[in-house]
């Protein structure tokens, strides 16, 4: 395929880019964010390596002419699409490649409840069978092996889904029936209220607050799980919540304050399930509650559109119901595969490499079972192989260094050469004019607010938002949704209206504003802030 005829991107003195194949520079290249905003450590990044990868091997099945392509760079992670077809055959490419996914898509649950989710949960009862304590260097090293392996085969899983097709083909649908001016927010309340594992792991934590013993209220303001639990094992009440607590961790507690090899998980560190108690306390708003309504909603709005189609042939109708039915399971999909994938495979991942990375410890050639995390899987092989013989620990702590030193920077957020121009459409009618103090985003939940803003700027600063501030972050993964049934609203600086934060803001009945440009450096901490996630605007109140 021909090299991109793009301007190249000068590269900065403090992010210098040495690029694994010269062909790289060639390629329009941009800081992932959504999934990866922070710095991570080279096993960290072999993990998102092997998530790409998943993705380019589900091209098989699609026939999708880009192949996914990324580069851990200086710590970050840097994606880009490669055409496979010459330029004059892409359009085909992806006609072919979008009626393979349609067709996939009709029966998406079949092929989820059938095939991929029982094995999915076959390599996790796998991971749980084996005794990572017990087994001998050449047993652990072959597991390790193996894992490496049903990871990518989970990732071709993952992108095989495609689980917001369905609420796509629906509303496309929608519109050709009720036409193209058509009120997108019925779409919005016909697919709202719908059970999956994220509301349920909220209602969980919710009904966990609840049973906590008041007068240990207070003890939960405690910054260490340790000393919270001792606190609570002095009694019996106590002794009762943490057995609760417990099922709950055993339900819920494979997810942490993100998701990756490098983030600990809330079954190792508790300490972000008592901050979003302490949260849940202060708030009566209960999750049950909420999405009661939204169901409720959900059926009178789709009472009312049946009763509009009533005039329509019965073949229109019957297509209506069979597409709501996908977007149904779509949206359900969204959520669901999280808790399979992001978070229940991705920990037990973690959770091996620990292990090997306490036989690097006991062979002394490492200081500590974490910093495994800083070597790249093919080097913890390489160890094993060597019979843990070679000293890492001069390597460890100059890639210490360097993600120290990375981390202190705000990377550039392209690399190579400048991305193609985005296509506009010069048809629709110009913003309104800026006013003073109004800042311009995009719709993503319906409603208003008005409340302090709390800035996050990274995943550790999430447990400072306390029961109805406005959250402000760059963007929010599943790992925050926890604390949307606390915030007063949402704002983010990327997604749009069918990301991931967008939806389940909606689902907790949160207004939120998406794809607000540089909004942590717009909106002060502490700034009382109004929000309209129906005008997609925010307006800094004086």
């Amino acid at each position: 395929m021909p090299e991109s005829t793009g301007t190249p991107i000068p590269i900065s003195e403090n992010f210098p880019v040495a690029w694994p194949d010269p062909q790289d520079k060639t390629l329009a290249w941009q800081r992932e964010y959504m999934h990866c905003p922070e710095a991570m450590p080279a096993l960290a990044g072999d993990f998102w390596l092997t998530v790409w990868n998943g993705m380019d091997h589900s091209r098989e099945y699609s026939g999708a002419p880009r192949q996914a392509l990324l580069c851990w760079i200086n710590n970050y992670i840097y994606m880009a699409f490669k055409l496979t077809v010459e330029p004059d055959e892409e359009e085909a490419a992806n006609k072919k490649a979008e009626e393979a996914r349609a067709a996939f898509g009709e029966n998406v649950q079949t092929h989820w409840q059938e095939e991929f989710l029982p094995e999915i949960q076959d390599y996790i009862e796998r991971w749980d069978r084996f005794d990572l304590e017990a087994a001998s260097t050449t047993q652990l090293q072959q597991h390790m092996d193996e894992t490496w392996d049903w990871l990518l085969r989970i990732w071709t899983l993952h992108f095989r889904l495609d689980s917001g097709h369905g609420r796509e083909t629906f509303t496309n649908y929608y519109k050709e029936l009720f036409g193209e001016d058509c009120d997108l927010a019925v779409v919005r309340r016909l697919v709202q209220g719908l059970p999956n594992k994220t509301t349920a792991m909220g209602q969980a934590l919710w009904d966990l607050s609840q049973r906590l013993p008041r007068e240990f209220a207070e003890t939960i303001n405690e910054n260490s799980a340790d000393k919270i639990r001792a606190a609570l094992e002095r009694s019996t009440i106590g002794k009762d919540f943490l057995a609760a607590l417990d099922e709950f961790l055993a339900a819920f507690g494979h997810r942490g304050n993100h998701w990756g090899l490098q983030y600990p998980t809330w079954i190792e560190d508790p300490t972000p399930v008592f901050v979003m108690l302490r949260g849940y306390l202060s708030t009566e708003r209960d999750p049950e509650a909420v999405f009661t309504a939204q169901t409720a909603e959900r059926e009178q709005a789709l009472s009312e559109v049946r009763g509009q189609l009533q005039g329509y042939p019965q073949t229109a109708r019957d297509r209506f119901e069979k597409l709501l039915d996908l977007a149904h399971v779509s949206e359900m999909l969204r959520e669901n595969h999280n808790f399979w994938i992001d978070y229940s495979c991705t920990s037990r991942v973690r959770r091996l490499m620990l292990a090997a990375g306490r036989r690097l410890v006991a062979a002394g050639i490492i200081v500590s079972a974490e910093d495994v995390l800083h070597l790249h899987v093919d080097e913890v092989r390489t160890a094993f192989a060597n019979n843990l013989s070679e000293d890492l620990r001069a390597l460890i702590a100059s890639r210490q260094t360097a993600l120290e030193q990375f981390s202190a920077i705000e990377p550039p957020p392209h690399l190579g050469v400048e991305p193609p121009p985005e296509d506009t459409d010069t048809t629709s009618e110009p913003p309104p004019p800026d006013e003073p103090g109004l800042l311009r985003g995009q719709p993503g939940a319906p409603g208003t607010a008005c409340g302090p803003a709390r800035i996050v700027t990274s995943i550790a600063d999430a447990h400072t938002l306390a029961a109805g501030e406005i959250l402000v972050a760059q963007s929010t993964g599943p790992s925050l949704t926890p604390l949307f049934a606390i915030a007063g609203g949402l704002v983010t600086e990327i997604g749009g209206a069918l990301s991931h934060c967008a939806v389940v803001a909606r689902e907790y009945r949160v207004p939120a504003v998406v794809s607000l440009s540089d909004a942590r450096r717009q909106i002060a901490d502490g700034q009382w802030i109004e929000i309209d996630g129906d005008a997609g605007t925010v307006r800094l109140v004086e």
